[in-house]
């Protein structure tokens, strides 16, 4: 199962952030569905989203409000597709996609496990998925040992 958690707020609303998020949104999506893997989307809120493309970026939601619902849910597979650009505070087992020229990696770096660029979707997925299996983990030691 991938989580993804769309950023709302007023600042993705600008230099064509919105565009560029649903876009990704999009391109995860299509990514889950050809390997048959789970998706949902949440705004920041933990509120599921049905419609991408009917996203209004104009809230400002504390992202303590995605902490708490990232840990009460148990969430894991989580990605956070954001600028950075709000308060930091550490979410559990969660990787950003980086939106804008504007953002603020450092603030991302903070939050998640990792960040990636827009361009690299695939590689973000996969080390989420990595990180968050076992399986995996004993696949790479067998082949280790092939060799």
């Amino acid at each position: 199962m991938i989580n993804i958690f769309i950023d709302t707020s007023g600042s993705m609303s600008e230099m064509g952030k919105g565009s560029g998020a649903i876009y990704v949104v999009k391109s995860i999506q299509d990514y889950c569905e050809f390997n048959s893997v789970k998706s949902n989307v949440y705004k920041l809120d933990g509120s599921i989203v049905g419609d991408i493309l009917s996203i209004k970026f104009n809230e400002n939601i504390n992202i303590n409000l995605l902490r708490d619902f990232i840990r009460n849910e148990t969430l894991v597979g989580n990605i956070l597709v954001s600028d950075g650009l709000f308060d930091e505070e550490i979410l559990d087992n969660t990787v950003s996609i980086s939106i804008g020229v504007d953002a603020d990696l450092y603030n991302l770096e903070k939050v998640s496990l990792n960040i990636f660029e827009p361009e690299n979707i695939i590689e973000a997925l996969e080390y989420l998925q990595f990180t968050n299996s076992d399986s995996n983990i004993n696949k790479e030691e067998e082949d280790d040992d092939e060799w």
